[in-house]
């Protein structure tokens, strides 16, 4: 299964790594990176960087820092977290140790020690989670302000992935009726985040058909489908067998804000299907509240009898 690495990036020292290598690009295949790739690792980040350029990150080897790392892998994503805010995630490609390549791309530290646990990552995508709603999804306290190095477990990984990450996947290739149903009960053998992005695509093809343009049922706007989601009226982790089976739990709600102000309680459909003010999870800024009130008042014209109860579930958990 795909693991969550809380890596954070808020010192001055780490931001410059961050900066220098995430944001980015560094050439291996030129002096000096190179000059201190042994040819297996040289030849492996080739093979799945052909332009020769990626993103480095590294650990220092460290009791506690080095088991923490030993257990990371390939597929795992990376979330680089910075003042109380996770900021952006990418994928780990490659793992690796070399202590002189970690010299030449960020020093030493204070103790003198460099970031020989290396591992390089994909294009970061930008995220935006306080650390309150980070705490929330994967059950850790409150407080919790994730001040080192961190591979959550199983439970705590696939909580974040349904969170924050499935429901913005992209759609692949289709899938029929009867393997959705054996995604639902865990059945195939997938990772827990294979199947859930697989669900996804069921979802949003019998939602959308071969559709190349649709409608937002928030907002109205007619949009091309890959800016739209089959979004979850009923929260998918409170939803019984049954209901993960019926296509009625899903509507099509935009990535230019809609689908966020959903899912966050900010917005709710009342019983009469139309859009009103929720509480909303995190602070309220004038500028969103500005978004929200363009909403409020107006009809949610996929609301009906067949999904009424998954609306009045979300309206009860926002208000």
């Amino acid at each position: 299964m795909t693991g969550i690495v809380i890596q954070p990036s808020s010192s001055t020292e780490a931001w410059k790594h961050y900066h220098d290598t995430i944001q980015n690009e560094v050439n291996f295949i030129k002096s000096p990176v190179a000059s201190l790739l042994s040819k297996t690792d040289h030849d492996s980040l080739l093979e799945k960087f052909s332009d020769g350029k990626t993103r480095f990150w590294g650990v220092v080897p460290k009791k506690g820092k080095t088991t923490t790392f030993r257990k990371m892998k390939e597929g795992d994503v990376v979330l680089f977290t910075r003042k109380k805010r996770v900021i952006s995630y990418a994928t780990v490609a490659y793992i690796f140790d070399n202590e002189e390549l970690a010299r030449q791309l960020w020093g030493t530290d204070k103790d003198g020690n460099t970031w020989t646990h290396m591992f390089a990552v994909d294009y970061p995508v930008e995220l935006d989670i306080t650390y309150e709603q980070l705490n929330e999804a994967i059950g850790d306290k409150p407080n919790n302000n994730h001040q080192g190095f961190r591979v959550l477990n199983e439970q705590k990984s696939v909580a974040f992935i349904e969170e924050f990450i499935d429901n913005r996947g992209t759609i692949g290739e289709n899938i029929s009726r009867e393997e959705f149903v054996l995604i639902i009960d865990g059945d195939l053998d997938y990772s827990t985040s294979t199947r859930r992005r697989k669900e996804q695509r069921y979802l949003k093809k019998h939602l959308l058909g071969n559709f190349q343009v649709h409608n937002c049922c928030i907002c109205g706007k007619e949009l091309p489908v890959e800016l739209l989601r089959a979004a979850h009226i009923k929260k998918r982790t409170n939803c019984i067998r049954k209901e993960k089976l019926d296509y009625n739990v899903v509507m099509p709600a935009c990535i230019l804000g809609c689908d966020a102000l959903y899912e966050d309680g900010w917005i709710v459909v009342d019983s009469d299907g139309i859009i009103q003010k929720g509480k909303g999870r995190g602070k309220i800024t004038s500028d969103l509240d500005m978004e929200v009130s363009k909403l409020i008042g107006t009809k949610c014209e996929f609301f009906n009898s067949k999904n009424y109860d998954y609306f009045r579930w979300h309206f009860k958990r926002w208000t």
